[in-house]
């Protein structure tokens, strides 16, 4: 009854068709033409592994020629479906492209595995950026290359709704670094708070240049398109003195555009302004009425001086 896979001889018949009925039936089948799954996995552990610069079990850097033995152990995995024994033996021989393919088909979990050992393995800056994007830890790149290269990639793999956190994670990180990049993250996170901090920061810095509130003033309504709200007191207290300065050279109808807030100081200077407007606006009203008196003033000398014109011509 029993006897070696092969041949058509009754009893060949017989065993097979046990095989095939009930349970496991593939696995019984494979086992009986002679790939036991058990012994594979021994046989792999025990496969021969070329050392390379990297140690032994770590297999070489380069590709190297896999003995006989070692290639049969391979093909022995793979029909039994071990596609994780067949994986870690071309691994440690250095076959990287016939670990990955057929980690492609043992499944995800495999995959994954085999990608990570690779990319731990080989090192290459680039291939941070690949396994960064394969495993979708784009935040993982930060501090791992310059600002460019890292805005580059969220740029071109970042989610749409991942790509502001992204943004805001590498302006604190440049931050933290007393990078000046750090605005153009949260510039391109669109982080109004953030950008406006970081450019208070950079006013306080620079107080000696007599610009340095309008450039701060000028930025902050620019990329906040002219929103009136409030940043906190420190700020509302620099859009409230640029508003005064405003004010002193005469300019009180724009000054009144720029105070925050609703404190007594914002509220004295609102009055202030108001006021200030208002008797701008009596000085400017009565130069228009002198000034409509003197045309009309004008006017009857005109007037008169051409009635004593014609009265001579019509005396001649």
């Amino acid at each position: 009854k029993t006897g070696a896979p092969g041949g058509g001889g009754g009893g060949k018949v017989w065993e097979v068709v046990e095989c095939i009925q009930g349970q496991d039936a593939r696995a019984k089948l494979v086992k009986y033409l002679g790939y036991d799954q058990a012994e594979v996995e021994a046989l792999a552990a025990l496969a021969p592994a070329s050392a390379g610069p990297g140690g032994a079990g770590k297999g070489p850097t380069k590709e190297t020629e896999m003995t006989e033995e070692t290639e049969d152990v391979v093909k022995r995995a793979l029909l039994v479906g071990d596609f994780k024994s067949a994986v870690r033996v071309c691994f440690e021989n250095g076959h990287i492209g016939d670990a990955l393919v057929l980690s492609s088909c043992g499944g995800a979990e495999l995959w994954k595995e085999t990608q990570k050992k690779y990319f731990e393995r080989e090192g290459r800056p680039y291939l941070r950026i690949v396994e960064a994007v394969l495993g979708g830890d784009l935040e993982g790149l930060i501090g791992n290359g310059t600002f460019e290269e890292t805005m580059a990639v969220f740029s071109t793999y970042g989610k749409s709704e991942e790509f502001p956190r992204l943004c805001e994670k590498l302006g604190e990180h440049l931050k933290a670094q007393n990078d000046p990049a750090a605005i153009l993250c949260y510039l391109c996170a669109l982080n109004v708070p953030s950008a406006v901090a970081f450019w208070k920061a950079e006013y306080e810095a620079s107080q000696a240049d007599p610009l340095a509130l309008h450039k701060f003033i000028e930025k902050v309504m620019v990329f906040s398109q002219g929103e009136k709200g409030s940043w906190g007191p420190d700020v509302d207290a620099l859009f409230n003195k640029y508003a005064n300065d405003l004010a002193q050279q005469g300019a009180t109808s724009v000054a009144a555009k720029y105070i925050r807030g609703n404190g007594e100081d914002a509220t004295a200077l609102r009055e202030r302004i108001a006021s200030k407007e208002r008797s701008l606006e009596a000085v400017r009203a009565a130069a228009r009425a002198k000034e409509q008196q003197e045309q009309q003033a004008a006017a009857a000398a005109a007037a008169h001086q051409q009635q004593l014109q014609q009265q001579q011509q019509q005396q001649q």
